[in-house]
């Protein structure tokens, strides 16, 4: 088993708001939590959770290509200067 995650972190809202709603495409809803506001700085930040599938079996293999797809949407998003 290996317990891979996502967490996303942003500054900017609409950014936390369009990668969470990319996520909800692309993973089920029930791996993903709402976007939580730190305390100081007002970040907004999420986490969409391991798939839980031991390695090589189907399942893990289909969380691999959604965390893939994922990773690849947030490269689009970066700035030039990444």
């Amino acid at each position: 088993m290996r317990h891979q995650a996502i967490l996303v972190t942003s500054l900017f809202s609409e950014k936390a708001q369009a990668a969470h709603a990319q996520a909800k495409i692309i993973f089920s809803s029930g791996q993903i939590t709402d976007i939580q506001t730190s305390v100081i700085n007002d970040y907004f930040t999420f986490f969409i959770g391991p798939d839980g599938s031991k390695e090589g079996w189907p399942d893990s293999e289909r969380g691999d290509e959604q965390r893939r797809l994922f990773r690849g949407w947030l490269n689009v998003q970066c700035y030039e200067d990444d």
